[in-house]
């Protein structure tokens, strides 16, 4: 859940400077409360390809982080040994521990 809250932060950080780089007469924080479903209503005309490269790009970053993380755990997983945890049965009356 951690990962959650921070690709919200990332999010709007970014959807921030964002709106301000490609559409500077916008009020960024109008579109984040009325969120992308009613961004269209909000925004209209020449500014509105800004405010969408803006959500596009915002959104671009949540998934690097996504990717990073999924890297971590995939680099995390290859230092773990592997251990066989499947009870064997007796082999000539040894115990399974006997024999490893």
């Amino acid at each position: 859940m951690q990962f959650l809250s921070l690709g919200q932060v990332i999010f709007g950080n970014r959807l921030r400077y964002g709106i301000a780089l490609y559409s500077p007469e916008v009020d960024a924080e109008r579109v984040i409360i009325a969120g992308a479903t009613a961004v269209r209503d909000i925004v209209t005309g020449p500014s509105l390809p800004g405010v969408i490269l803006a959500y596009s790009k915002a959104f671009d970053n949540v998934m690097y982080l996504a990717a990073g993380v999924g890297g971590g755990q995939l680099l995390f997983s290859l230092g773990m040994g592997w251990v066989n945890i499947k009870k064997m049965p007796p082999i000539n009356g040894e115990k399974w521990e006997e024999r490893v």
